[in-house]
């Protein structure tokens, strides 16, 4: 007889705007949103978010709820989870639901233009991630050099650290995430204030909530319910002014094809990888 296939035990994360000053507030945002889950009828909903599994992926199909970013919805993580929709949030460079990134100098440096940063060491979150690589690429590949801008470019592994190790001089400039510089702002104040604001990326929509690609089409609905409802309570209006949620679009991966757009505008250019 063939083996029944083994039972997933099932998670929640929130990993994009979940830095350590931040974590009491993400957690009072998943303990608001579960009881409204279960409230739909969708089953075997965590207790508490994950924040031990690798950011963005799901081979095994096991995300009931998340957040990844949209450009490795197209990339790496291509297949694996369906878009729930577009969240907003409260902070400068948000309309709507769309954000941007913010190219960031230390306030004690000379930059205080993108030309300034040629040939110097610049900081991004990930590679693969849309604003810290797909963003400013696009910023950059006006100005490129047979291909090059800067001297180096060094992943931090996150906003935060790429804010920092521009404020501690171990970078010359970075690409923070619009939320994330509000939320450092309101955070981490003393760090953002080290760092000043030099240019904006062009605008894409915010990083989607997402499940997994094999959740059934009837959960699927029975979660988008459960968020209408989340941000349709006053109730729940202190945790999502917590981390700033503003409200929710939903949508589908084609809301996304202004990432690709941005990647292939500059390859046009010349300028495939950010360097």
């Amino acid at each position: 007889m063939p083996r029944e296939a083994p039972v997933l035990e099932r998670f929640v994360s929130y990993p994009w705007y979940d830095g350590p000053e931040m974590r009491p507030a993400v957690n009072g945002f998943w303990t608001a949103l579960r009881p409204y889950f279960v409230a739909a009828g969708i089953p075997d909903v965590p207790l508490t978010l994950d924040r031990a599994r690798p950011y963005a992926q799901d081979p095994d199909g096991a995300c009931l709820f998340s957040q990844t970013c949209s450009y490795t919805l197209f990339t790496t993580a291509r297949d694996q989870f369906t878009v729930l929709g577009a969240p907003g949030y409260d902070a400068p460079g948000c309309v709507g639901t769309r954000h941007r990134s913010f190219i960031v100098a230390r306030d004690t440096s000379y930059v205080e233009r993108l030309e300034d940063l040629r040939g110097k060491t610049f900081a991004i979150n990930e590679m693969n991630s849309n604003s810290g690589m797909n963003l400013p690429r696009h910023v950059f590949s006006r100005g490129h050099r047979e291909g090059t801008f800067f001297e180096r470019v060094v992943v931090s592994g996150s906003h935060h650290l790429s804010a920092d190790m521009v404020a501690t001089g171990r970078a010359d400039g970075a690409a923070i995430d619009c939320v994330s510089f509000a939320l450092l702002q309101r955070y981490r104040p003393m760090l953002t204030k080290r760092l000043r604001i030099i240019a904006e990326t062009p605008e894409s929509r915010t990083p989607p909530f997402v499940t997994s690609n094999r959740t059934k089409p009837a959960e699927v609905d029975a979660l988008r319910a459960a968020l209408r409802a989340f941000f349709t309570d006053p109730a729940t209006r202190p945790a999502r002014d917590a981390i700033m949620l503003s409200g929710i679009e939903f949508c589908d991966l084609k809301a996304y094809d202004r990432v690709m757009i941005l990647e292939k505008d500059a390859i046009r250019y010349g300028y495939p990888v950010l360097r």
